[in-house]
């Protein structure tokens, strides 16, 4: 049962890990590299969430709520990594210096919001979640 479990999460992983892929892959459709990461879906272990990124808030970031820090190489490898992370619900994104960004990962959103010029603030909304663990059971007992 407990592979099986395993099987669903990580067939659900590797779906959702397809937004890092196709953004940041060098043979990947020209298209895909100036897409913006709008919406993604996440598993990790048995829960399943689909989340929003708000409207972006420039030149503001979140103060006193920073669970991860990261250079990245654009916005879509920040959210990327926010979908990633069950604990983030916002991002701060610093500018583009020396080609990275610095990505801030928050656990809170719109409280501490303070003015810091060449960052943007993002929020998440997270849309939906259900529990893959059922997923699986509903498999194995349908597998005979």
């Amino acid at each position: 049962m407990t592979t099986i479990a395993f099987i669903v999460s990580i067939m659900f992983e590797t779906f959702s890990s397809w937004c890092s892929c196709c953004l940041d892959h060098p043979h990947s459709n020209p298209f895909l590299k100036r897409a913006t990461v709008k919406n993604c879906l996440l598993s990790t272990d048995d829960e399943f969430r689909n989340i929003v990124f708000k409207a972006p808030i420039p030149d503001k970031i979140m103060k006193n709520h920073l669970i991860k820090t990261e250079d990245v190489p654009n916005e879509g490898s920040c959210r990327v990594l926010c979908y990633m992370d069950p604990n983030c619900v916002s991002i701060n994104l610093g500018p583009f210096i020396q080609g990275k960004h610095l990505c801030q990962l928050n656990n809170a959103t719109d409280k501490s919001l303070a003015y810091e010029q060449g960052f943007t603030y993002l929020a998440v909304e997270v849309t939906s979640t259900f529990d893959l663990s059922f997923l699986a059971v509903l498999w194995y007992l349908s597998a005979d």
